[in-house]
């Protein structure tokens, strides 16, 4: 056999190799670059009723509006109960607006008089007790509602709660 044969013969395999690795390399970039746009298009796709009857339901952006710790006499005979807690209101507006709402004492302190009143009724008999604690989160929600107009409360949180018997 003559030395060019030979040449040919080796050569042949390291050209093929070459081409194997060149053809699974453009494919693997084809499949990573196929999943970067399908998984764009998937998160780019308009929402399906359900999720956006939810959108609607939880109404937007919603903000943390942070009180001042209240401390009250409970409405026990004797007046020797205390209730210290601090109340956070979640509330629909952007979070610069709560900044805002913070700031003006004349929007908030109605509300916080209306809460105020509000914990001076209860007993703590009740207010140590789950439901008890469930129904006045749904009777300050509702108080705030309707001192507090501009925004709406979607939830009230308890930060702090102690009764002191």
């Amino acid at each position: 056999m003559s030395d060019a044969a030979k040449t040919d013969k080796k050569a042949a395999p390291a050209k093929s190799k070459k081409t194997l690795f060149i053809g699974v390399g453009v494919v693997v970039l084809a499949l990573a670059g196929g999943g970067w746009w399908f998984m764009g298009r998937a998160s780019a796709a308009p929402i399906d009723g359900k999720e956006a009857e939810k959108a609607a339901e939880e109404g937007g952006e919603r903000a943390l509006l942070a009180m001042e710790p209240f401390v009250v006499n409970l409405a026990d005979e004797g007046g020797t109960h205390f209730l210290r807690t601090n109340i956070q209101l979640i509330i629909e507006a952007k979070e610069e607006e709560a900044k805002l709402l913070e700031e003006k004492k004349v929007e908030i302190m109605p509300m916080r008089s209306a809460i105020l009143e509000l914990l001076a009724q209860q007993t703590a008999a009740i207010l140590v007790t789950p439901e008890g604690k469930e129904a006045l989160k749904e009777a300050i929600k509702k108080r705030a509602a309707e001192v507090f107009k501009k925004h709406k409360v979607r939830e009230v949180l308890f930060a702090e709660f102690v009764v002191q018997f």
